[in-house]
């Protein structure tokens, strides 16, 4: 989304309880998020 659309659109951008329109924004791999270990501190590590 472009800073014109996000002026223009029919919702907030950062608005987390709405589904964004995916013939509009399709959705992007990103990549692969591995878990291959517990951590030593939870709270630190995830």
């Amino acid at each position: 989304m472009t800073e014109k659309e996000a002026a223009t659109s029919r919702f907030h951008r950062f608005d987390l309880t709405k589904v964004w329109p995916h013939k509009d924004y399709p959705l992007i791999d990103m990549g692969v998020m591995e878990l291959n270990r517990h951590p030593d501190n939870y709270t630190r590590g995830v």
